[in-house]
């Protein structure tokens, strides 16, 4: 399998895993493809894991909010870590 890049170059995929991601009190299952090389960020939680934690992501406010338990969670963003 091949991943494309955020360069547009193809990346071989060399692995596959499961890990279990924990945000706030809500627990997912969330599969990762390993790459072989020096990315700006350690991973990406894409599209298909908001839509399985219930959540909506916001690049205008920094935050990421999703429903568990009948209430609604917010993830802010660390402002010196985001630097």
């Amino acid at each position: 399998m091949r991943v494309k890049g955020f360069d547009g170059t193809l990346k071989k995929c060399a692995g596959i895993i499961t890990l279990l991601i924990k945000v706030g009190k809500k627990m997912l299952n969330t599969l990762f493809y390993i790459i072989d090389g020096k990315p700006s960020f350690n991973f990406i939680l894409g599209r298909p894991w908001i839509d399985d934690m219930e959540g909506v992501a916001s690049t205008l406010h920094r935050c990421f909010k999703f429903y568990f338990e009948g209430n609604v969670y917010k993830v802010e963003v660390d402002e010196q870590v985001a630097r």
